[in-house]
């Protein structure tokens, strides 16, 4: 066989593999580039229904206002407390500090320790918050990623209505999580 014919078969060979890989790869993609847009849009929906199972199972760390009704509770607290020390100390003679400083070391034991930290959870419950705390950290980064990914490629795009509707849809969960609201 001669060195053209040769050559000749063998461009024909890659060419038509070359050719059918990429056809179906565009094939799956419905022959066009994927939509960085709908990935982002898909990655914060995500990341919002996993901030709902984390308010879910941990309410106190997760939820602004239970972390907010927990502050004023902590504080309505104090303040009894401040005026029992006072009310203890007149009966018994004692300083008000000692009192306090024994009513506040009694109140922590009571809380579990640090206030921050408020839940003592079982080690099942603290694995599955952390499962679900690792996916809304890494639906929240896909995302961002993805719509740079868009802004990057596609920086000459006008938004459609429906792009607009999905993305004042998607700021609004995500403000109505950060703020406590009701999601309905």
């Amino acid at each position: 066989m001669s060195l053209r014919v040769q050559s000749r078969l063998t461009r024909r060979r890659s060419r038509r593999l070359s050719r059918s890989l990429s056809r179906r790869l565009a094939r799956c993609l419905g022959g066009r580039e994927p939509n960085h847009l709908a990935q982002a849009f898909a990655a914060y929906r995500r990341a919002a229904r996993a901030h709902r199972k984390l308010i879910k199972l941990a309410p106190e760390r997760f939820d602004v206002a239970g972390r907010q009704r927990l502050a004023r509770e902590w504080a309505e607290e104090d303040r009894r407390d401040g005026e029992l020390a006072v009310t203890i100390a007149r009966v018994y003679g004692t300083s008000e500090g000692e009192v306090a400083a024994y009513l506040h070391r009694r109140r922590m034991d009571q809380r579990g320790g640090n206030r921050a930290e408020t839940g003592r959870f079982s080690q099942g419950k603290k694995k599955a918050i952390e499962q679900w705390e690792a996916e809304w950290e890494l639906w929240l980064t896909s995302g961002r990623e993805a719509f740079d990914r868009h802004e990057s490629r596609t920086p000459h795009r006008w938004l459609s209505l429906e792009t607009i509707a999905q993305l004042l849809e998607l700021s609004s969960v995500f403000g109505r999580l950060s703020t406590g609201l009701p999601l309905s």
